[in-house]
């Protein structure tokens, strides 16, 4: 679902408010979504909780390792680097300290496009 919000300094965004006859309008294709709201405060508030939160990255901090382990074991030239739940594969086995570092990575690896 979306949502589309803007926002600015006090000043300003008083010129946009519905309560005042001189107002500003302001038409949106995404404003007002209900429907997204409700969702996003319920999943944030109820379902995407602190315990969540810390279960979902000490996840992620475990998978990351096992999934290095895992590619070292097989012989395939991936790792991956992140924290939390929060990844990325990275298409090399040299070490990654630098930007650099991968640049040079898998170049077919790294593409999301298949070629006939």
């Amino acid at each position: 679902m979306s949502f589309g919000a803007f926002g600015g300094r006090r000043d300003i965004m008083e010129l946009f408010d519905p309560t005042k006859p001189d107002h500003l309008p302001h038409a949106g294709t995404f404003n007002n979504n209900a429907l997204t709201m409700a969702a996003g405060a319920v999943g944030y508030g109820e379902v995407y909780t602190p315990a969540a939160a810390k279960e979902l990255n000490e996840r992620g901090e475990k998978i990351s390792p096992a999934a290095d382990a895992i590619c070292a074991r097989e012989k395939v030239a991936f790792q991956f680097s992140g924290i939390g739940s929060m990844m990325t594969a990275h298409a090399t086995a040299g070490p990654i300290k630098t930007a650099a570092d991968i640049a040079s990575s898998n170049l077919d690896a790294r593409s999301c496009s298949t070629s006939t």
